[in-house]
């Protein structure tokens, strides 16, 4: 779900809208998968859609569920650069992660996208 301020005067030119998105790159291995019960990272972008005036990221935060968006936990994350990094330790017995982003900027834009079944966990 997306909110959003638009100031554009009354034009017949498209316009883009200052849109959030949450872009996450785990580094996966086959078959789209992390290992379970171990400590890992998960880069996170957040990007506006091309062409707009968004402002600044204010307010990020990252949620993982391992039961299909039953329950969800809070993930720390720190920022690294221009990104952000979100740590979480998968639990040994679960099969899949489920992300969940709460994203605010400085010029009131908002997004909260939800990926269920994002990825899929192995065991050794």
């Amino acid at each position: 779900m997306w909110t959003f301020r638009s100031r554009q005067k009354a034009s017949t030119l498209p316009v883009a809208l200052p849109l959030l998105a949450v872009r996450y790159a785990p580094v996966l291995g086959a078959g789209r998968t992390a290992p379970a019960g171990k400590p890992f990272l998960i880069p996170i972008r957040v990007e506006h859609q091309p062409g707009s005036t968004g402002g600044s990221v204010s307010k990020l935060t990252v949620q993982v569920s391992y039961d299909d968006g039953t329950t969800w936990r809070t993930a720390p994350i720190k920022l690294d650069g221009g990104s952000w990094v979100a740590a979480v330790t998968h639990p040994a017995d679960a099969g899949h992660v489920s992300l969940r982003a709460i994203v605010a900027d400085s010029l009131g834009s908002q997004v909260e996208q939800t990926i269920i079944r994002a990825y899929l966990l192995r065991s050794r």
